[in-house]
Parts: C-alpha cells; sequence; structure tokens
C-alpha cells in the first residue's frame, strides 16, 4: 500500500534546481534526443534498502576494463544488502524511515484533496479521501500497537486461553491420559508467561515517561552526532533481528526503556539519515543549540526553530504522538530579531529560500501567515510555484490573486505565469494571460514578451510566436535567440536558419545561446558541409563557451551522419566533463553503434567522471538497443543505488527499456514506482502499449491517466489517436477530437494524429476537412493527408494534392512519393508514374529498397513489364516484397512462365517465399490455367513452412474448377482445417457454370445457402446461375436475401489511359463529359469492324442495347476520372 501512495511533496534540501535561462537549460536534456521529457518534483526513493552493484554481460573485455559483479537483487523482485557494520549505522531504521514516510503520504493527501476541492474536481477529491482513509486506519492502527492497546488486548486473549486449557487439563487428568495432560501442562506455563509480558507491555505503555519532546535537539552519547527527535515509542518496536544487530540487550535498561526516531545531521552522518536510539544513549545539550542542522526531513516535520534552538513540531506530528506544545518564551533581547517575519521584505525573502531548498509547502505557509501579501509576495510564491515545477498550482494561485482584487498587478508576475501556462500545457489558460496582459498595458514590456514567445513557442504555436516577434518595437539578442530555438525546437530548422542569417544582417553579434540552437538546425537538417561552415564561424568569431559548445558540435555531426568527425571534436576538449561523455554516448547510441556507446562509459567511469542522470537515460538507451535485459536490470539498480533519479525523469527511458526487451509487465512496475505522477512515464507506455498492438490497454491508460488528476498532453493524445486508427476505434477517437476541440490544442503531432486516424477510419472528407483548417502545414501533413487518400483508394485526390503540393515548391519526401506511386499502380497511371520516377531522380532523394519496390510494383500493374524487371534487376538488395511484386506482374499479365522462372530464381538466391508470394504465383498458374503448376506450388507451401490461408484455398480451388477438375476442387474444400468461407465457395460456383455441373450445384446447394457474408459478387454469381438456368424462384430467393441484408450488386468499371490522361467508364455513369463522342464512336462501331472484315453481330447487339439504354435513361454516360 505504501509505494501505491503519492509521494509528490517529498522534496528534499538542495534537490530542486532553481533555472536560469530556459533555453541552455533545456540543451543539456536534449543531447541524447528525447525533447519531451519534463523534470516532475522531487520524491525520496523507496529503495533505501536496495544496495545494488553495477553488472555488465555480454563483452568479457568490459569485465576486465571494471571489476564489477552483483551482490543484489533488483528492484522489482527484493534480495540485496548485505551485513550491517556495528558503529552509528547499527542503530539506521528503516521501519522509522518507512513510518516518517507514511506520515508523509498522509500530510500530501491532504494537502491534495483541499486542492481538488478548491478546484471543484469533486470526483478526484473523493478518490484521494478514499486512499486518505486508507492511510490514516493504516496510522491508526501502528499508533495503537504503539500505545499498548494491541499488546492489553492480548494479554486478555492469552487471559482467556489459559482458562480453557485449565478445563482441559481437568479433563485429561480424569481419563488418566497424563501425557496429554504433561503437553497442556506445558503450553498453559507458557501462556502465563506470554501474558505477563503483554500486560507488562502495556502498562509500560500507559505509564510511559519521556525524558526528551518532539523536536528538541539532542547528542549521542556514544557516536557523539547531533539529531533532532521526530518520534518516540515507550518500549523498543523493532524487529529482533533489529535489537540483535544494535545489540539492545547489553543495554542497561534494555529494550523496555523509551526509544526515539532522531534526524540525524546529515553533515556529522550523511548516510544514517534516520536513526532509532534509545534513551539512556542520548543527551540534552547543556546551552543552547543555535547552531545550523540539516536534513531534507527538516522542512515538513518542523515549522522552524525556536529561540532555545530546538525545533517547533507542526500540529499534526504532535498530534501522532499525543504531546502539547510547548512553549519557549522569547528573549527579550530577540524580540526585534523575532519580529521580522512580519515585515514583508523578510518574509518574502524566506518564501524565497525555502522554496530554493525544496520545500514549496514552507514557502506557502509563510505567504499564508503573513497578513495582506502585496504583488510582489504574489509574484515571488508564483516563481516558487514554478521553479517546483507545481504549474497547476501556479496558475491557481494567479486567478486566486485576480479574484481577491485587492492587489494591484505588477509586470513581475506576467513571466512566471506565462511559464507555468507552458509547462501546463493548456494553451486555452495562456491566451488568457496574454489578454491579461494587453488589458493591464504590459505587451510592451521585453521580458514579457520573450516569455510570450517562448509560451507559444513550447506549446508548438508557431504563426503566434512569430506575431508576437513580429509586434516587439525593439530586439535583442535575447528575443531573437529565443525566436531562433522556438523554430527549431518545433521542427522547423530550415526557418530557425534563416532567423539566424536576418539576426546577423541586423548588426547581432551571436552568443553560445544562439549557436546552441543553429548547430541542432544544422543536426536536424542533416546538411554536413553547412555544419562544417557553422563549426567554422564558431571557431572564427572565438565565440566564448567554446567548450560548452564542443558538446553540441559532437551531436551535430553525429546528426550529420560524421561520427569521425564528433568524436575529434569530443577528443579535442581537455578534460571531458560529465555532459561531453554523455554528448559522446548519445551520438554512438544514435549511429545505432550500442557496443560502442557501451564501451564508452566504461571509459567514463575509469576517467573517474561521475555520470549524472542525463547520462544514464543515454546508457538505459543503449542496453534497449541491444537487448540486453539483464545489463538494463543493473543499470536501473545502479541509478536507485546511487539515488541519480529523485525526480524520476529516467521512468520513461526505463519503461522503454522493459519493452524493447519484451517485459511489458516490468514497464508497470516502473510507472507505478515513480508514483504515477510524471506525465512523460504515462506517455510513453501509452505508446508502449499502441505500438505492441494493445490498443484497449493504451486506450485504458489514458483514462487512468485523467482520473489520477493528470491532463493529457499532445503527446499522450497523439499515442491515442494511433491507437484508435490502428483498432479502428472511431467512436473512441471522437471524443479525443471532442476533448482536443474543447481544450484548444492545435499542434501539429495533434493535428497530423486526427488526420491519420480518420483516413484509417475511412472517413477521408473529415481528414481533408482538417487538412484544410491547417494553416501552415508542414511535410508530414500534406504526407499524411496523401497517404490517407491513397490508402482509401481515392488516388485521384491523392495524385491531385500532390501536383498542389509540388506547385507550391514544398519539399517533397520520398513518403510522398511512394504514396502517389501507390496511387498511380491502382489507376494503371504509366505517365505519371513516369514522371514521379523521373522526378525521384531529380529532386536527388536516394532511391532504397521501398522505392524501388514501389517503381517495380507501379510499372508492373501500368503494364510496362520491361521497365519494371529493368528497375527490379537494378535494385542492389532485394525483399521478399520486392519479389512478390514483380511474380504478381508477370501473373497478372498471363507470364505464367516468367512468374514460375522468377519464383525458382528467388528461392535459389535464399530468399524465404511468404503467404503473399504464394498467392502471386498461385494467382499467375490460375489466370494462364497452368494446373499442374499451380497443384505443385500449393503442395510445396509446407515445406517452406507457410501455412495455407482461405485466400490460399480459395486460389487453388478457382484453379482446378477453371480447369474442370471439379471433384478434386470439391475435395479440397472438405479436407481444409477450417470452414470454407463465401470466396471459395464462389470459385467453386464459377467452375461449375462454366462447364454446365448442375449436378454439382445440386450437390452443393445446402452448403451454399448456410453461408452468410456481405460479399455481393458471392449472391450475384448465385443468382445468374439460377437464371441462367430459369430457375427463377430460386434467382428471386437469392436476391431476396440480398435486399435484406442491405447488399448492392458492385458496378463494374473500366480504366483507360489517353493523351497523358486516365478516363474510368463505369456502368451508370451520368458525367456529360465526352459522352457524345463515345456513343458516337460506337453506333459506328460496326461499320469500322466491316471494313476490317469482322463479324460483330454480337458487337451490334450490344451497340442497340446502348443506344436503348441512352434513350431510356436520359443519356448514360461515362465520366472522366481526371
Amino acid at each position: 500500500m505504501v509505494q501505491s501512495l503519492s509521494l509528490s511533496t517529498l522534496t528534499t534540501s538542495g534537490n530542486t534546481a532553481v533555472y536560469g535561462s530556459d533555453i541552455v537549460g533545456r540543451k543539456h536534456s536534449e543531447i541524447i534526443g528525447k525533447p519531451h521529457l519534463k523534470s516532475g518534483i522531487g520524491r525520496q526513493s523507496l529503495w533505501n534498502g536496495y544496495l545494488p552493484n553495477f553488472y555488465f554481460k555480454g563483452n568479457p573485455n568490459l569485465l576486465r576494463r571494471r571489476n564489477f559483479g552483483v551482490q543484489a537483487g533488483w528492484p522489482f523482485t527484493g534480495g540485496g544488502g548485505g551485513e550491517q557494520e556495528l558503529g552509528a549505522s547499527s542503530e539506521r531504521s528503516e521501519a522509522s524511515n518507512e513510518d516518517i514516510l507514511i506520515f508523509f503520504f498522509q500530510l500530501d493527501l491532504t494537502t491534495q484533496v483541499q486542492r481538488a476541492l478548491n478546484l471543484e474536481e469533486y470526483e478526484i477529491a473523493q478518490q484521494l479521501r478514499n486512499k486518505l482513509t486508507e492511510v490514516e486506519a493504516e496510522m491508526l492502527k501502528q499508533q495503537e500497537a504503539k500505545r499498548g492497546l494491541s499488546s492489553k488486548s492480548e494479554a486478555q486473549d492469552k487471559a482467556i486461553s489459559i482458562v480453557r486449557l485449565r478445563g482441559d487439563l481437568q479433563n485429561a487428568i480424569e481419563t488418566e491420559n497424563y501425557a496429554l495432560a504433561a503437553q497442556i501442562r506445558d503450553d498453559i506455563s507458557k501462556l502465563e508467561a506470554e501474558s505477563l509480558a503483554a500486560s507488562a507491555k502495556a502498562l509500560a505503555y500507559e505509564n510511559a515517561q519521556y525524558a526528551f519532546r518532539l523536536g528538541q535537539k539532542v547528542k549521542h552519547k556514544t557516536f557523539g552526532y547531533r539529531a533532532v527527535i521526530c518520534g518516540m515509542d515507550p518500549v523498543c518496536c523493532e524487529s529482533s533481528s533489529w535489537m540483535e544487530t544494535a545489540q539492545v540487550e547489553k543495554l542497561s535498561r534494555g529494550s523496555n526503556q523509551p526509544f526515539y526516531q532522531v534526524l540525524v545531521d546529515v553533515y556529522a552522518d550523511p548516510n544514517l539519515l534516520v536513526a532509532y536510539v534509545p534513551e539512556e544513549n542520548l543527551l540534552a545539550p547543556e546551552e543552547p543549540d543555535l547552531r545550523r542542522f540539516d536534513h531534507p526531513y527538516i522542512s515538513f516535520l518542523f515549522y522552524g526553530m525556536d529561540a532555545a534552538g530546538d525545533f517547533i513540531p507542526i500540529k499534526q506530528l504532535r498530534e501522532k504522538y499525543n504531546r502539547p506544545r510547548h512553549e519557549i518564551p522569547l528573549d527579550p533581547e530577540g524580540d526585534e530579531v523575532a519580529g521580522l517575519h512580519h515585515g514583508p521584505l523578510p518574509s518574502t525573502k524566506l518564501i524565497e529560500s525555502y522554496a530554493y531548498m525544496g520545500s514549496f509547502r514552507s514557502s506557502k505557509l509563510v505567504f499564508q501567515n503573513f497578513p495582506n501579501p502585496d504583488s510582489f509576495m504574489w509574484g515571488v510564491l508564483i516563481k516558487c510555484s514554478v521553479w517546483s515545477n507545481l504549474f497547476e498550482e501556479a496558475i491557481f494561485l494567479y486567478h486566486t490573486m485576480i479574484k481577491s482584487n485587492q492587489v494591484q498587478i505588477s509586470s513581475f508576475i506576467f513571466p512566471s505565469v506565462l511559464r507555468a501556462c507552458s509547462g501546463f500545457g493548456d494553451l486555452g489558460i495562456g491566451r488568457m494571460v496574454h489578454g491579461a496582459v494587453i488589458k493591464n498595458g504590459f505587451d510592451e514590456d521585453s521580458v514579457i514578451q520573450t516569455s510570450l514567445l517562448r509560451m507559444y513557442g513550447e506549446m508548438r504555436c508557431l504563426s503566434y510566436a512569430k506575431k508576437v516577434f513580429d509586434e516587439m518595437p525593439t530586439r535583442d539578442l535575447i528575443s531573437w535567440s529565443s525566436v531562433i530555438c522556438t523554430y527549431v525546437e518545433n521542427g522547423k530548422a530550415s526557418e530557425g536558419l534563416e532567423m539566424f542569417r536576418s539576426m546577423v544582417l541586423e548588426g547581432f553579434r551571436p552568443d553560445s545561446v544562439t549557436m546552441l540552437s543553429v548547430a541542432e538546425a544544422c543536426g536536424e537538417l542533416g546538411l554536413l558541409k553547412l555544419a562544417r561552415l557553422v563549426h567554422g564561424y564558431i571557431l572564427r568569431r572565438q565565440i566564448e563557451g567554446v567548450d560548452s559548445l564542443a558538446n553540441s558540435l559532437v551531436v551535430m555531426y553525429s546528426k550529420c551522419g560524421d561520427l569521425s568527425s564528433a568524436k575529434r571534436v569530443f577528443l579535442s576538449v581537455i578534460n571531458p566533463s560529465t555532459t561531453s561523455w554523455t554528448a559522446m554516448i548519445s551520438s554512438y547510441n544514435r549511429s545505432g553503434r550500442f557496443m560502442e556507446a557501451s564501451e564508452a562509459f566504461v571509459d567514463m567511469l575509469n576517467a573517474c567522471v561521475e555520470p549524472n542522470s542525463v547520462t544514464m537515460m543515454s546508457v538505459v538507451g543503449t542496453y534497449a538497443g541491444l537487448g540486453w535485459l539483464r545489463e538494463g536490470k543493473s543499470v536501473h539498480c545502479y541509478i536507485i543505488r546511487k539515488e541519480m533519479d529523485p525526480e524520476n525523469v529516467l521512468g520513461p527511458v526505463l519503461i522503454e527499456l522493459y519493452a524493447e526487451c519484451g517485459n511489458l509487465n516490468y514497464c508497470e512496475n516502473v510507472l507505478h514506482m515513480v508514483g504515477g505522477k510524471d506525465i512523460v512515464s504515462w506517455n510513453m507506455l501509452i505508446s508502449v502499449y499502441s505500438q505492441k498492438g494493445f490498443l484497449t490497454k493504451a486506450l485504458e491508460l489514458l483514462v487512468q491517466m485523467q482520473t489520477r488528476g493528470l491532463m493529457p498532453d499532445s503527446f499522450s493524445l497523439s499515442s491515442s489517436l494511433s491507437a484508435c486508427a490502428d483498432g479502428g476505434l472511431l467512436q473512441f477517437g471522437d471524443q479525443i477530437h471532442g476533448h482536443i476541440i474543447k481544450r484548444g490544442l492545435s499542434d501539429d503531432f495533434i493535428l497530423n494524429s486526427l488526420i491519420d486516424m480518420y483516413s484509417k477510419c475511412g472517413l477521408t472528407e473529415l481528414a481533408h476537412m482538417i487538412f484544410d483548417q491547417i494553416e501552415e502545414k508542414t511535410v508530414v501533413t500534406w504526407n499524411s493527408m496523401i497517404c490517407g487518400f491513397s490508402q482509401n483508394g481515392n488516388s485521384v485526390e491523392a495524385i491531385s494534392l500532390f501536383d498542389q503540393m509540388y506547385l507550391d515548391g514544398l519539399e517533397i519526401s520520398d513518403f510522398a512519393f511512394l504514396s502517389v506511386l501507390q496511387a498511380c499502380s491502382n489507376l494503371g497511371y504509366l505517365e505519371k508514374g513516369k514522371w514521379l520516377h523521373h522526378k525521384l531522380l531529380t529532386y536527388g532523394l536516394q532511391t532504397n529498397l521501398y522505392t524501388d519496390t514501389a517503381l517495380t510494383d507501379m510499372y508492373a500493374k501500368c503494364g510496362d513489364l520491361l521497365t519494371a524487371r529493368r528497375v527490379f534487376d537494378r535494385m542492389p538488395e532485394k525483399s521478399v516484397v520486392s519479389w512478390s511484386v514483380m511474380i504478381a506482374g508477370y501473373g497478372a499479365h498471363g507470364r505464367v512462365d516468367a512468374a514460375i522462372s522468377l519464383f525458382n530464381q528467388m528461392v535459389e538466391s535464399g530468399v524465404r517465399p511468404n503467404q503473399v508470394t504464394f498467392m502471386n504465383i498461385l494467382s499467375a498458374c490460375s489466370h494462364a490455367g497452368s494446373l499442374e503448376d499451380g497443384k505443385s506450388f500449393f503442395n510445396a507451401m509446407g515445406d517452406s513452412g507457410v501455412e495455407p490461408s482461405s485466400e490460399h484455398y480459395a486460389c487453388v480451388v478457382d484453379l482446378l474448377s477453371r480447369g474442370g477438375d471439379l471433384n478434386e476442387a470439391y475435395r479440397i474444400i472438405k479436407t481444409m482445417p477450417f470452414p470454407a468461407d463465401a470466396s471459395i465457395w464462389s470459385a467453386l460456383l464459377n467452375g461449375c457454370r462454366i462447364h454446365h455441373r448442375l449436378d454439382m450445384i445440386n450437390a452443393i446447394e445446402k452448403d451454399l445457402l448456410s453461408i452468410r457474408t456481405d460479399d455481393t459478387g458471392y449472391y450475384t454469381l448465385l443468382s445468374n446461375i439460377y437464371g441462367e438456368e430459369g430457375n427463377w424462384k430460386e434467382f428471386g430467393k437469392v436476391r431476396s436475401v440480398m435486399k435484406r441484408i442491405g447488399l448492392r450488386k458492385v458496378p463494374g468499371y473500366s480504366i483507360i489511359e489517353l493523351d497523358k490522361k486516365v478516363y474510368r467508364f463505369g456502368v451508370g455513369d451520368t458525367s456529360p463529359l465526352y459522352a457524345e463522342e463515345t456513343f458516337k464512336f460506337l453506333e459506328n462501331l460496326q461499320n469500322l469492324a466491316q471494313e476490317h472484315f469482322c463479324n460483330f453481330e454480337y458487337s451490334n447487339l450490344m451497340i442497340d442495347n446502348v443506344v436503348i439504354s441512352k434513350d431510356v435513361c436520359s443519356q448514360q454516360k461515362l465520366s472522366n476520372c481526371i
């Protein structure tokens, strides 16, 4: 139960960093390529008992270079430890530490319940209150045990048992069962001793007298360290093993004396933290101890120091131990000093100091006890909440200040509030604050304008950010650096470099912060030549901070694919820092050279450079890439033992590690371990479930995240929309879309995901409507829409959209080319396909396996088999898809011998055919009537390890049926390992129709009538057979079934390409384009045929039918596809 609760208030002194420049702060975390990671609130780890050492597996050289070994278990299965040393550590108490943590949980949950009530989030408040009730019940049980109530009850129970045993003893004596009587007598003696001990323990609890009080400073008689009392028990309540280790039996008063939970000064013993000390080992100082006392728990358990130097316990702590408040009269000479907290300046400084030390709760208490806080004090408190990453709290404080109407708003407040809006990720609130800035006349303040620019940039609203920048009356280097950084971080590297060019032309000299963004832009674009120019510019201009820029240059070169240059830059750094090593490790990871990354990490440790949490993020990624679960666990243990992740920022990469190693249960354990408060960990797990195909689980996590009070961000929603798209869950996708509209989110990730979701669910109209509403469309947006059209059979629209993209001069990626090539294949649009092939070459895009396969498929489907084979033969490597595409092309055009020859070449080259390959070769044999070859390939499927599917059976049944071997076809249907579907029976029916086997149709009539399908072709074929034989009664029955289940016959159509245009002709077309010319040509067809000595009697009949249809149906016409 303890580990399932929140630890959001467990910040420790010095854990909360105060960031200066957001731009510089972000660069360090982005070295490893994880731009979406956000740091949460610091938490105290519960894995204090696990002290595992680092462990490596795989490369014996690594083991020799670092003597790593395993001496502990890992955190999800327990284990670890070792023998405790005698001395001060012998009194270390994990039970006392856990008792304090549970108390912290109670305080935290109480605060969260109140916050939820203030925000009118009553469902969340009820859930938190239920959890709080569990914690309070657990604490009450522990307190009753310590106050002797359980011991008293235990003594009473044993007394009752003794009375019963005495009755049994009397019966045993009367029956002369003396052996049983002796055993019962021994049991009575044992129970009497235990009852006496329990009674004595209960009496000791009731009459306990304590020599020390809560918050009192004490000194250990033996070990000499300073400590503060934070809890007390009348007798020793620790386990027997602890008492044996602490040698309690050697104490003069033994275990039946008060024992105290004490916080040990970290400067005296940083490893002890919480000790459990007998009263006889403690000594009160003779003089007031006013010296500084440092401990991470002090700010949560005590208000501060009194005049005597002791700490004042908070009310909840006194109530826990039923201790009265200890009053110390103030020193008259110190009244002036003691009253300083009533002044605004000292109180404001105190608020800031507490937040700096990681205790925002104490900062808030000081603020709440100040009578009339001014605007500056409100601003400091809001700034402190932002420091602590309490963005929602900062926004709540801002709204509270506005509603009070007692404070005049100053410009000092808005930068912190805007930072909170971007951290919280709510664009609607951010725009409201922007309105308040304008309303209060601060819209020309340069600091606020830069904060607005940064807020819109972090929420991916580039149009708003650019508008703020353009409206700045004066621009300084900071604003230029901010807008460049905004473009680069939002994937607009080219625009960022263009802004850098404008900045230089206006006479601004870039600093190291600016060049960090420029180097990142070069890396994102992958332009090696430009990257070298930027490197030369930095050296030539002698920009300060070249050493710090070296880390970004390492990453830049690695992204450009020049790992040797990255390594040269790294080696040029004198005494590489942790950040430098981290940059090099991440560069190896980015290039897929995970073994070298692992070796670099070992070299880093050999150089006595301490890794930090960012380093470990890269190292975890290394073992995720290698798929080494055991080493990944060891790294996880190393992180816990070194307490390198107090804020749980490594949760997402650990989830990714276990997901890559196939252990999804460990992923959920990591999420529970980080306390469920880190939205990035939730995002990662949702993404993992979506990618692994657990779509419902991913959406359940999204719901759970919201019930925990976490607001989904763009990454959460994008991953969830991807799950809806892959699973066809349109209804849930619509709900997410409504949530997005309600919150006013409109970044590229979400909009592109919506386009993809609606496209995959078949609603291309909605997808295109969203596409049209996007003002600034990225390459991904265009690609998503083109792909959506192509996958849904809207090939004409896909080509049209691609043409628009080309005419607008936009960047075209190979993904767009692939989608349009697929559209050309569907239409048989050869000329357009050739034009695409030409542009693919002239654009300088590197042809790869996917583009070459798509080109082969396009040429084959368009009938240009020579060019298709030419592209196929020039491929440097061929996948099974490439072979299958070429085989399908030959089969579709009746080139069965070429298809069989290519199939044999594929097998000889060592490529294993798959289900699609066999489907294509069977289809080729079926179209060409190669009966024996088809049967041979079907029988060979088992030898290749391919299990025949329903499609394969349908193909071979069609082959046999067309060839007249209907009995063999029927035998195969009856021996299938699964029931035959409509497509298989249709193949047999078609064969019966061709060979006029009505006897077989009558024999299988019962099987035919039992089939239920939505395939209109099956019902149409069956009804036509009955109609051809004059059985109109059965014909009507089949058509009635079609009408009852809402099926309509799908009209056929033909496509022809003339003069570089594609025309589609179908039954029932009413488009007037070219219809008159078409009908005139059909009417003159007989004359044309006679001139060429052809007999077209059947054509005459067709022309008459067309003319009649033309007169009756108001000129049924043929429509142009393009």
